[in-house]
């Protein structure tokens, strides 16, 4: 999957679902699941006293009684940067000093790799630690049951993203699948597509070709009849290119056998 494809829809299911952090981080900031919260979505500008390099990817404040009580600082982690190491401590402090309260910095990486190095200790100085709150492969969950999404479809094709190289790659993704009723065509057909690419070619050619002979009396939503729909178009249209190339070849054939019927009339 092209790299900035992927940053982009991570950032864009937190963005649009912030209350998957309460599935993914809650026993690191229990903030999030305190009763009367609610969670608001920001951009990542951390303020005009930052450069541009220094802004997040997306920041979620955490507000109690309308007052905030955490800021969530997001940060969508593909390979790994050592300039983040820097400016990941920079990016708690400003936002701790702009909405006055306790501030963490989240870092969610498809990559085993990239998440144990950003979760590892960031030396600050002496005597003083920053640490990340990392969610990766080994901490997002693998959802085989669609009822372990929480009606959280974006959760589901995470896990179905982390978990693409896995052996439960397909049953991950026919599980996000069915979590797709809630969802409009256009986001559950890029969601599909999101797992398509992620998965591996034989994965991919296995939950295609499922989806083909998907029973709709267990999975029944807009988005699998669009997907089904889309399939038997595509294998239509791939029926019809094999029958001209067939037909081609056989009109080759054709005319070569014409042909040296026609020299062999005319030698003698």
């Amino acid at each position: 999957m092209p790299p900035g494809l992927l940053h982009q829809a991570i950032i864009e299911f937190l963005r649009l679902r912030p209350d998957m952090l309460q599935h993914l981080v809650a026993d690191q900031a229990p903030a999030l699941c305190a009763e009367g919260t609610s969670l608001e979505p920001l951009e990542g500008d951390l303020g005009i006293l930052t450069p541009p390099e220094y802004d997040a990817d997306l920041l979620v404040l955490v507000r109690r009684d309308d007052k905030p009580v955490l800021a969530a600082i997001l940060e969508a982690q593909l390979h790994t940067d050592p300039d983040k190491l820097l400016r990941w401590p920079v990016y708690a402090s400003v936002a701790r000093s702009r909405h006055r309260c306790d501030s963490i910095v989240v870092v969610l990486s498809m990559d085993r790799d990239v998440a144990r190095w950003a979760a590892r200790p960031i030396v600050i100085g002496p005597g003083n630690v920053f640490r990340c709150v990392v969610i990766g492969p080994d901490t997002i969950p693998r959802i085989l049951d669609p009822a372990q999404a929480h009606g959280v479809p974006e959760l589901a094709v995470l896990s179905a993203l982390a978990h693409a190289d896995s052996q439960d790659a397909v049953p991950i993704a026919l599980a996000a699948l069915e979590t797709f009723g809630s969802l409009d065509d256009d986001r559950a057909s890029l969601y599909y597509d999101l797992m398509c690419v992620a998965l591996p070619a034989a994965a991919r050619r296995f939950l295609e070709n499922t989806m083909m002979k998907v029973d709709l009396n267990q999975i029944d939503t807009p988005a699998v009849r669009l997907w089904m729909d889309r399939g038997r178009k595509q294998g239509l249209e791939q029926g019809r290119e094999e029958g001209r190339e067939q037909g081609l070849e056989q009109g080759r054939e054709q005319g070569l056998e014409q042909g040296r019927e026609q020299g062999l009339e005319q030698g003698r």
